[in-house]
């Protein structure tokens, strides 16, 4: 079996980023014998090289935004742009504005996955602080190829959702506070690794998000079609076992974890159930005016009618209120696609 050096560290963070990847790689040498690629999630009114700019300041220089056809060199740092997913392919980058993968864009799964993808045993995922659980499936996917998963002590982590979802869904080895995690990664670079095969569904999903494949004959053949629609474009989902939990994907490319498909469902419910109650209320108001305009000119016999109607509408208001204050639309979307 072929010996590989681990020299792509792919690391990924959401709430709490700003101050856990600085302080990360603040810790490694400028000649690092590896490239390194960060995403963290965004919020779209940041200034576009924040993350660049704190990098720089705790002593990492060799670092930038990482652009589209860019070459891969070694003692770099590559981060993703907001709003574009950072992809990994041989020695260059792809960076795209993709469907976005559990409501993310960049995505923490989408560039661990790319990156076991093409480079298989040569891999090391770090995951750190963060809420919801992007980074799980990516990790589960560098594992299965031959690579290593680091993930933040969630004690340590500012957020620690995001580390508690991998360690609960995947076999973790490696569990470091940041201040010890920067020696953990040069052990673990200087070490070769065995190049093993990717396994199929790990290299089809990478080529969906790459655009190489779209149709819906290949996304069939990462699992079985279920009775939802994908909540972003409203296409057919399919649903893809994991060893990190099940997850699921349209053939568009948006993808989801359980729980992030009932969050966006719940999501869309939710809206729905506002503007429904917007109109309801709208109409109540109408009807009360004809009820006063017939009240008023001595018909109140006609305006039975109407304060019939106005009770039905008065109903359905206080049901839909209801579900809209408690946690009626996440528990009992959680329980359909569960049962």
């Amino acid at each position: 079996m072929k010996t590989v050096e681990r020299d792509i560290i792919v690391i990924g963070a959401s709430a709490g980023g700003s101050n856990a990847i600085p302080g990360l790689i603040g810790q490694l040498p400028s000649d690092i014998p590896a490239a390194i690629f960060v995403v963290m999630h965004f919020d779209s009114s940041i200034e576009h090289n924040y993350l660049e700019k704190l990098i720089r300041k705790s002593g990492f220089s060799r670092c930038r935004m990482a652009k589209d056809g860019d070459i891969i060199e070694y003692g770099w740092v590559y981060i993703a742009p907001p709003d574009h997913h950072l992809l990994l392919r041989h020695d260059k980058m792809m960076v795209v504005r993709g469907p976005k993968e559990n409501g993310f864009r960049p995505s923490i799964d989408m560039l661990f996955r790319s990156a076991a993808a093409h480079f298989d045993g040569q891999v090391v995922g770090v995951l750190l602080t963060g809420m919801l659980d992007d980074g799980t499936a990516g990790l589960g996917a560098i594992q299965r190829s031959g690579g290593l998963a680091v993930v933040q002590d969630p004690k340590d982590a500012e957020y620690p959702d995001m580390p508690e979802h991998a360690i609960a869904h995947n076999q973790i080895r490696y569990v470091q506070t940041i201040e010890k995690m920067g020696a953990l990664l040069l052990e673990l670079i200087s070490e070769p690794s065995e190049q093993i095969r990717v396994p199929i569904d790990v290299q089809r999903e990478a080529n969906i998000a790459e655009r190489i494949v779209t149709n819906i004959d290949k996304t069939s053949e990462l699992g079985a079609q279920i009775p939802f629609s994908c909540p972003d474009c409203g296409g057919s989902l399919w649903e893809i076992p994991d060893e990190s939990g099940n997850r699921f994907r349209c053939h568009t490319g948006h993808a989801y974890s359980e729980d992030g498909l009932i969050r966006k469902q719940s999501k869309a419910l939710e809206e729905s159930l506002w503007v429904a109650l917007r109109m309801l209320e709208e109409r109540k108001h109408l009807l009360k005016k004809f009820v006063l305009q017939l009240e008023t000119s001595n018909r109140k016999s006609a305006s039975a009618l109407y304060h019939e109607r106005l009770d039905e509408i008065e109903k359905h208001i206080t049901q839909i209120r209801g579900v809209l204050n408690s946690d009626e639309i996440y528990s009992g979307l959680k329980s359909s696609l569960t049962s």
